[in-house]
């Protein structure tokens, strides 16, 4: 508490350990940096005007301590100039007691309440980041053998086929299917890691949609023709346009219409999909009827 009125001092003081507070009190601005400067407070109570070094220039700017400024200065400047600063409330003199101290314990909670979602923003923030490394690090480590597996039973393949049976072909046959399998899945991964990654690792640029559905879908019209499924890219505007990471955007697509032909029946049809909602939101959708 910092104020140059001693019997203010006193009566605050008295009021405040009534609510079982421990009050450190300072006369000067001066006084009550050298105070914050040894002691951890919850709570500042400061007045505006005072010797030495005043309210506004001594008012705390750490988000870390609700700040309760009480003056007898109640015109809209001083109000203004001490939210700037950082104060939490504005209480005006003569101090209503009784309603003074359900502020102060409600701007002391408030306070907790504001440093405990820092503290857990904060936690979540390096999860996050540790989260995102952990995915690249792990997807690399199994990148590298699952790339060497699968080139050596291709040349297993071409080596081995023609001096093995039927089951050991089939055996054989798994396992590049399973190696290339589990290779789409880390590269899923590193993905999806870049995609959670924070956002100057990513490129936005303009790009139109109608290329961006172009560059996701051309790759598949061929696997689209061997499970028997038809593939339709329903018309857009041609000058629609994206704010994007064009690269992370065509893979996330090509993702989606990749398993809408794996798992639709043959006979179906996949439909692909970019427009603009009444609402100015841009939609890119991949429909299917598979399971």
């Amino acid at each position: 508490m910092v104020d140059d009125d001693a019997i203010l001092r006193e009566v605050m003081a008295e009021q405040l350990a009534g609510l079982g507070w421990r009050v450190l009190a300072a006369d000067n601005g001066e006084t009550a940096i050298d105070v914050l400067c040894h002691e951890t407070p919850d709570l500042a109570i400061i007045d505006i005007s005072m010797p030495r070094l005043d309210g506004f220039r001594q008012t705390p700017r750490s988000i870390d301590l609700p700040v309760i400024v009480c003056t007898s200065h109640n015109d809209k400047e001083p109000i203004e100039r001490a939210y700037s600063l950082g104060a939490s409330s504005f209480v005006t003199k003569p101090i209503n007691w009784p309603q003074f101290l359900h502020h102060a314990q409600f701007v002391m909670r408030n306070g907790d309440t504001e440093r405990a979602l820092r503290t857990a923003q904060a936690e979540a923030v390096v999860a996050s980041k540790l989260k995102s490394t952990m995915f690249q690090v792990l997807s690399h480590e199994l990148k590298t053998p699952l790339s060497a597996l699968i080139g050596l039973t291709k040349v297993m393949d071409a080596t081995v086929r023609p001096r093995i049976n039927n089951a050991e072909a089939e055996q054989l046959d798994h396992v590049v299917d399973a190696a290339k399998r589990l290779s789409a899945i880390v590269s899923d991964i590193l993905l999806l890691s870049k995609a959670l990654s924070e956002g100057q690792q990513q490129r936005f640029a303009p790009t139109l949609m109608s290329e961006i559905l172009d560059d996701s879908t051309v790759g598949f019209k061929s696997l689209a023709a061997q499970k028997g499924v038809r593939l339709l890219m329903r018309p857009i505007q041609n000058d629609l346009t994206l704010n994007c990471d064009q690269q992370l955007l065509h893979q996330a697509l090509a993702k989606l219409v990749d398993n809408a032909i794996k798992f639709s029946p043959s006979g179906e049809t996949v439909e692909i999909w970019g427009h603009v909602t009444a609402g100015g939101e841009a939609v890119l959708s991949v429909r299917d009827k598979g399971p």
